[in-house]
């Protein structure tokens, strides 16, 4: 009898190569509000899961900025642009 196998998919590495040429990761938490008037909660979510995170995860950080509410236009644009390039990151 002839099994099928399906092909699996390519395997990936998402990390970074140090400059002794050893290889790491970053497997942290961040938490990053979109708008300023939320820092508050942004940081309490980083306090609460602090107390409960461990094995893998290095780090849980609140990003709090004072940016967001009630910006229009090219403000609103470049603050959109700045918490996206932050959430990208490698």
């Amino acid at each position: 009898q002839k099994t099928s196998l399906e092909k699996a998919e390519e395997a990936f590495f998402e990390g970074y190569r140090r400059s002794d040429g050893k290889v790491g990761v970053r497997n942290e938490i961040w938490i990053i509000p979109t708008v300023g008037c939320v820092n508050n909660v942004a940081q309490m979510i980083e306090k609460r899961a602090k107390k409960y995170a461990g094995g893998t995860v290095e780090d849980i950080c609140a990003f709090p900025h004072p940016y967001g509410c009630s910006q229009m236009g090219d403000d609103q644009d470049n603050t959109r642009t700045i918490l996206a390039d932050l959430i990208n990151h490698p």
